[in-house]
Order: C-alpha cells, then sequence, then structure tokens
C-alpha cells in the first residue's frame, strides 16, 4: 500500500503481534500484498515531560521520591543555565538556590508533589559534583542497552521518553 507510505496513523492494537490503522478501502489504496515496516512515533514534548511527567516508579516504599528527585534534577539543570557551573560540594548557600529552584518548579507543574523534602534535595546539591565510578558505569551501560533497544526496536526500552 504504497499511498501509506510517510503518513502518520493512530494505531489500534489488536494483539501482541497485530495492529490495525485506518480505514483502506478507498480507491487511493492497492489490494495489500505482504510485508511493510511500522515505525512508532512518540508524540509528547519534553515540555509536556517536564511539568506533567510520567514517572516509573522503581521503589513502591517511597513513591513520593521519583518525582521529588524529578524536580530536583531539573532544578540542577536550571542552576547550571544559570550560574554556569553546578552547586560546589557541600554550600550550603548553593544547596538553598536549587531547592527554591526546585519549590518553584513544584509549584509552576502541572503534576506536583504534595511536599518536597528539602533533605533529599540538598543532599543532591551536595553531591551533584560528585563521581562515583563503579555506579557510573553501571549507569552507562544500563543507558547503552536502553539505546540500544530504543533505536533497533528488537526489545521494549523501561520507557520511551524524552531525557534530561
Amino acid at each position: 500500500m504504497i499511498a501509506l507510505n510517510g503518513s502518520e496513523q493512530t494505531v489500534k492494537v489488536l494483539s501482541p503481534y497485530a495492529f490495525s490503522i485506518c480505514d483502506t478501502t478507498g480507491p487511493e489504496y492497492e489490494t495489500y500484498q505482504y510485508g511493510g515496516i511500522a515505525r512508532q512515533v512518540k508524540t509528547e514534548s519534553l515540555e509536556t515531560q517536564l511539568s506533567k511527567p510520567d514517572i516509573l516508579t522503581a521503589d513502591l516504599s517511597k513513591m513520593e521520591v521519583p518525582l521529588q528527585l524529578h524536580f530536583g534534577i531539573h532544578a540542577l539543570h536550571l542552576f547550571e543555565e544559570q550560574y554556569g557551573r553546578l552547586p560546589e560540594i557541600r554550600s550550603s548557600s548553593d544547596a538553598t538556590k536549587l531547592y527554591e529552584l526546585a519549590k518553584s518548579l513544584n509549584e509552576k507543574a502541572a503534576t506536583k508533589a504534595d511536599s518536597l523534602d528539602e533533605k533529599l534535595l540538598l543532599h543532591l546539591a551536595f553531591t551533584s559534583r560528585g563521581c562515583f565510578p563503579p555506579l557510573a558505569a553501571s549507569l552507562g551501560g544500563i543507558v547503552g542497552q536502553e539505546v540500544l533497544k530504543a533505536l533497533t526496536g528488537k526489545y521494549t526500552p523501561l520507557k520511551t521518553v524524552a531525557l534530561y
């Protein structure tokens, strides 16, 4: 069906191995013969994810922490944009600035955290310049694997959303 090439269609999932698309009974559509390639396109923007994040919760005993860390890391990026550097190690003034940025982001967001844990965000600021090589190596391996999954489409990535 050459008429479908380059077009975007809304997909209805029928089973793990089958899906349907738009009505293809019109005269512009040829008879389906075989095969074909479909590519999934995410239409969610980074701006949407920043204000109303779709967060994967890994630890069910700490349900509120992922959203707080989302605002903390977003605030960390804004801190770096404003001051041209990450917060100084163990600097209380920089940590307070980061906490205030995270608080303002939480107030503006569509999905808000009930309250921000000041201690958690201060520790994030205190350690933002640190590097723990074994953790960095593990995280690099996980991120590399997820990128390969997303690019090849062979396996399903953990979450296919915009990266910061």
